[in-house]
């Protein structure tokens, strides 16, 4: 008799672990989604205030030299060709103030641009390219999940190419992100450098992390695949020598 009863005390008690352990997981969960939310919401004011700027700049600089070159036409009686080539390379590089991530998106234009400028400053010479990846209103992915995608994906390629600078100071690091349609199907792949060395878990095909907090470094995995999974798509990821290739698909 109280064999059964010690029996029934550790399951019960088991029982109590595993919903504990669930609640636990939940809660991680919805802290990084608000931090992700007000991440998001922080680098757009931030863009928004930023451009702003530039656009004032551009304003003004483009007045100044009209202004300039008037005043140069007037004392030389015409415009001397060295004189007008570095009034147009004035132009260029005044247009390349502008410099601003185009995606087609404002949220998606606001993380990348965010996550581009931290990894700028962490990697030294990283190359950075986000001239593939546009979103078109064909593409049914909300704000919310799009920034979830971007934030996670990006956050997981910045990490590998600080890793791999730690390992191997010369190597090139770079992040690249692009997006392509295949049939039914929208597929934003984020592609960046790392040292090569992966292990997957054999059940959900993720990475595993070298990092202590294995557990919440993998819910920014299983956030994206549960996006992706609500779009009727999926996540993959892909090693190919020191590439390593984010995948994910949704229907379009």
């Amino acid at each position: 008799m109280m064999a059964l009863v010690l029996l029934g005390a550790i399951v019960f008690s088991f029982r109590i672990y595993q919903n504990m352990a669930a609640l636990q997981e939940e809660r991680a969960e919805k802290i990084i989604l608000e931090n992700q939310i007000t991440q998001m919401q922080s680098s757009m004011v931030e863009m928004e205030h930023l451009y702003d700027g530039i656009r004032s700049v551009k304003h003004d600089m483009k007045n100044h030299m009209a202004v300039l070159q008037n005043l140069i036409r007037k004392r030389y009686s015409g415009e001397d060709e060295e004189i007008r080539q570095y009034f147009e390379g004035m132009h260029q590089s005044v247009e390349q103030l502008d410099s601003r991530v185009h995606t087609g998106n404002a949220v998606s234009d606001a993380v990348v641009g965010s996550k581009f400028r931290y990894a700028a400053k962490k990697v030294k010479g990283i190359k950075l390219d986000a001239r593939g990846f546009m979103l078109s209103d064909a593409v049914a992915i909300k704000a919310y999940d799009m920034g979830i995608i971007l934030n996670n994906g990006l956050d997981n390629a910045i990490e590998a190419c600080m890793k791999m600078r730690e390992k191997q100071p010369d190597a090139e690091a770079y992040i690249t992100i692009r997006s392509f349609r295949a049939k039914n199907m929208y597929f934003i792949e984020i592609e960046n450098s790392f040292d090569g060395v992966a292990l997957f878990h054999k059940d959900s095909g993720f990475p595993i992390s070298t990092k202590e907090d294995k557990e919440v470094h993998g819910i920014g995995l299983k956030n994206i695949r549960k996006c992706a999974v609500k779009y009727g798509g999926d996540m993959d990821c892909i090693v190919k020598g020191n590439r390593f290739i984010l995948s994910v698909m949704v229907k379009s």
